[in-house]
């Protein structure tokens, strides 16, 4: 009777600790999935990185280009207006001398005449 009881709580014990690895077998399939799902999670963030590093890289390539292309510009445009503010200057050069050419030929016609007149 002692051995029938014995054995009885031998099989109760058993059974909950059965009970006990069913439940904790239950618990670490439940870890595993989500260590999995966070796992595929992060391999997704990681690819999505990836794609924005690529982006950004190519941006800011597209940026260096683009911001040479303006310096470039920008260049023309003041070598164009430092040449039209040159230009003026040039013409009034070019304005004296010719100016200085009638002077002294209408001196040589006037010297002529005064010569003539005497």
């Amino acid at each position: 009777d002692l051995m029938q009881a014995k054995q009885v709580e031998v099989q109760g014990v058993v059974a909950q600790q059965d009970e006990q690895l069913k439940h904790l077998r239950s618990e670490l399939a439940k870890s595993e999935d989500l260590r999995r799902s966070e796992l595929a999670t992060c391999e997704d963030l990681q690819r999505s990185l990836k794609l924005k590093e690529e982006e950004v890289e190519r941006l800011n390539s597209d940026l260096g280009r683009e911001r040479l292309a303006f310096e470039s510009r920008v260049k023309m445009k003041e070598a164009e207006a430092e040449q039209l503010r040159r230009r003026p200057l040039e013409q009034l050069r070019e304005v004296g001398g010719l100016l200085k050419q009638v002077n002294s030929r209408l001196a040589a016609v006037a010297k002529s005449r005064a010569v003539r007149l005497e």
